[in-house]
C-alpha cells in the first residue's frame, strides 16, 4: 500500500497508471487501439493501494479477495498484474492476445493469478462466490474485504443474492460496475438502491476519483457497497 498524504498517493497512482499505459502502447503498438485498456486505472488503484494482499504470505486468511466477471476488464487487469510483477510482460502479451479464444472455451471459467480468487464469465457464479467469501469473513470476524468487478447485467437469480447480502449487512463486500450505459443508468441505480446496497457513483477515467470512491466505500459499516461508473 502506498504511503503519504492523500495528494501524494493520488499523484503516485496517476504516475504508475500512465507508466502502464505507455508500456501497453509500446508492447502492443497498433493493437492497443483494438484492445480495451480503459480499466488500467481501476486495477492500478486496487493493486497499488487498496488491496491488502499480504505479499509475504499470499495465502494468508486476512488478505483481501478480488473476483472479476467483466470480460472487458481483463486486458487491463493482466497489464496491471505484469507491472506489479505477478507475470512478465511477455506472458502478459501472450495471454491478452489469446483472450478471445480462451473466453469462448467451456473449460475456461477460472484463471488463477496471485492476488485473484476467481475470474468467471458468469456474474451470478462470481457473485455467489464473492458474497459467500464475504459471509465467511464476517462470521469469522476476519478483517478482509471482497471486491467484485462486474458488468451491469441483472437477473432474478442475481437479485436474490444481492438482497441476502444486504440483509446480512455485508459491508466487507464491494461490487464495482465501472461502465454503465447512460440510457440504462436510472434503472440500474434504482435496481441497486432497491436491493438495499450503498451506492457510490464514481468516475473511472481518473485514478483520483477511483481512489476517493474506494475511500468512501471503506467507511460504510452497515451495507454492502456498489460503485457505479
Amino acid at each position: 500500500m502506498l504511503k503519504g498524504t492523500r495528494q501524494e498517493i493520488k499523484n503516485e497512482l496517476k504516475q504508475r497508471t500512465e507508466k502502464i499505459h505507455r508500456k501497453v502502447f509500446e508492447l502492443f503498438g497498433d493493437y492497443s487501439r483494438d484492445i480495451d485498456f480503459s480499466f488500467i486505472g481501476l486495477f492500478s488503484v486496487l493493486f497499488n493501494h487498496e488491496l491488502n494482499l499480504e505479499s509475504d504470505a499470499p495465502g494468508a486468511p486476512a488478505r483481501d479477495r478480488l473476483v472479476v466477471s467483466n470480460p472487458r476488464t481483463l486486458p487491463s487487469l493482466i497489464a496491471v498484474l505484469a507491472e506489479s510483477g505477478y507475470l512478465n510482460w511477455k506472458e502478459c502479451k501472450a495471454t491478452i492476445m489469446q483472450l478471445p479464444k480462451l473466453l469462448t472455451s467451456p473449460n475456461i471459467a477460472l484463471f488463477e493469478y496471485s492476488g485473484i480468487d476467481l475470474i468467471a464469465q458468469s456474474s451470478y457464479q462470481a457473485m455467489l462466490y464473492s458474497i459467500g467469501a464475504a459471509s465467511v469473513g464476517k462470521a469469522s470476524r476476519n478483517p478482509y474485504r471482497v471486491f467484485h468487478v462486474m458488468t451491469e447485467k441483472r437477473s432474478t437469480m442475481l437479485q436474490e443474492i444481492l438482497m441476502s447480502a444486504s440483509e446480512s449487512k455485508l459491508s466487507n463486500h464491494i461490487s464495482i460496475v465501472p461502465k454503465v450505459d447512460l440510457q440504462k443508468r436510472a434503472s440500474i441505480v434504482h435496481f441497486w438502491f432497491s436491493m438495499g446496497w450503498q451506492l457510490e457513483e464514481v468516475r473511472f477515467d481518473d485514478t483520483a476519483f477511483i481512489f476517493e470512491g474506494l475511500q468512501r466505500a471503506a467507511r460504510t459499516r452497515e451495507k454492502p457497497v456498489v460503485m457505479l461508473g
